[in-house]
């Protein structure tokens, strides 16, 4: 047999016959001790961690809580199908309490203590000087909301006469008694007290001129033109007082009231028909709003202009102690019945406000002071917050009336913001002056930013 030198990697038999190498010995070998490597260094085989305890259910609700406003509010009961007569189960609850409510089911919201100073603070004045107030602010779409003194009626002046179109659309316009196109009598209102047609215009015209420039021949006319015992009907089908339909032309109201007539207009803005356009346009126009600009025109309050309008003087606290307003004017309605050329005699005639056709001065420094005040602890976050232009659709009322029964610096209507409506009702009894135009503004801020704590 022929031997051959051993050499590394050379062949070499084995018992059974087979042959191996040199180098696959060498190649188990490795193999063996990665394999005990890895059992010895890897993570399944070192030493299990400290699991960490698990998270309080507290903590976990609050991970699983909306992150907005909005959010939290839409995770809340949907109020479906609202009716003015919903507004019947709010508790009333003495004049100086603010309570929260719902309209659905869950508890009522809470006021914060942040919250309730601001509003105390803006609430001062009325309170001091017994001066009657009243308000409501819901959350449309959960029917959740804060009230107070929301039964005392509180004159409404102007703010009526929004809510009088919706009524002639949604009762005489939508049913086919009339068109927008209509032909109706004008007027002439005169200061006297006496109201007289003359001329004609659209239906249409002479609403857009009550609504938008507070136009009281524009109003006059239509009060002359149409039933009161139709309104009171009207009025009554959604359960509000029908006696404000003999109320003179400019009735009083209360917040409760306010709040179902504006829910009332807001379901019908909702139905998106030609007069319910016209509506929801003209109150988002309205060319004198303390709301609009209390909510989205802060900076434009807080200069002081030292010029009234055109034709009129500013209504200062000055003149208001001396008993007289200056450049007072005042238009009085016709009652009912009353025909072309009638006047009213004096115990049946309603005051309106000053110059319904002019944008109101503000001159008040010490109503500056604390609309500054205000707006540093409500205004700013809203404003942070706002992720889409505030949409505010109301009336505002005003008059400087001789005593509080006939005294209105008032605002109702439907604030949008991010999404969200809010119906939101403002009545106070205060004289139409600079000074009360800048509490009722820091009083409407106040108000709405209760908002934050509806969730």
């Amino acid at each position: 047999m022929i031997q051959r030198n051993m050499l590394p990697g050379a062949f070499a038999s084995t018992p059974d016959g087979r042959t191996q190498t040199t180098m696959t010995r060498y190649a188990a070998g490795a193999v063996a001790a990665v394999a005990i490597a890895l059992l010895v260094w890897h993570p399944w085989a070192a030493p299990v961690a400290e699991q960490p305890e698990p998270e309080s259910a507290e903590v976990q609700e609050e991970q699983r809580a909306p992150s907005t406003l909005e959010g939290a509010l839409a995770a809340h009961p949907a109020y479906e199908n609202p009716s003015p007569s919903d507004f019947s189960a709010i508790e009333a609850a003495d004049a100086q309490t603010t309570a929260g409510f719902t309209l659905t089911e869950g508890d009522a919201p809470a006021l914060s203590s942040e919250r309730a100073a601001a509003l105390d603070e803006a609430l001062a004045y009325y309170t001091d000087e017994e001066v009657p107030v009243g308000f409501l602010l819901m959350d449309i779409g959960s029917g959740r909301g804060f009230a107070h003194n929301i039964d005392q009626e509180i004159y409404g002046a102007s703010t009526f006469k929004a809510l009088y179109c919706a009524y002639l659309l949604i009762d005489q316009v939508e049913n086919g008694e009339f068109s927008l196109t209509s032909a109706v009598r004008d007027g002439v209102m005169s200061q006297s007290g006496s109201f007289r047609f003359s001329g004609q215009d659209t239906l249409e015209n002479m609403i857009s001129d009550s609504i938008i420039y507070s136009d009281n021949n524009s109003y006059g006319a239509l009060r002359a033109s149409f039933s009161d015992a139709d309104l009171a009907r009207w009025l009554e089908s959604v359960s509000a007082d029908s006696g404000m339909a003999y109320d003179e032309w400019f009735p009083h109201c209360s917040a409760r009231d306010a709040a179902r007539l504006w829910s009332t207009a807001y379901t019908y803005m909702q139905t998106g028909t030609e007069g319910a356009q016209l509506l929801s346009e003209l109150c988002a126009s309205t060319k004198t709003s303390f709301m609009r600009d209390a909510l989205t025109n802060e900076e434009a309050l807080l200069v002081e202009t030292d010029a009234a309008p055109e034709g009129q003087e500013a209504v200062t606290d000055a003149a208001q102690e001396g008993g007289a307003e200056a450049g007072d004017t005042a238009s009085t309605p016709a009652p009912e019945g009353a025909g072309e050329g009638e006047a009213p005699s004096e115990g049946e005639t309603a005051s309106e406000e000053a110059a319904s056709e002019e944008e109101l001065t503000v001159s008040s420094a010490a109503g500056v002071g604390a609309i500054s005040a205000c707006v540093a602890t409500t205004g700013a976050t809203m404003q942070e917050r706002m992720t889409e232009p505030m949409l505010v659709r109301s009336k505002a009322g005003w008059y400087p009336g001789d005593t509080e029964d006939i005294s209105c610096v008032s605002e109702n209507g439907i604030v949008t913001l991010n999404g969200r409506d809010y119906l939101i009702c403002v009545m106070t009894g205060a004289r139409y002056t600079d000074r009360n135009v800048l509490r009722m503004e820091e009083l409407t801020r106040a108000v709405f930013a209760l908002h934050d704590d509806l969730a």
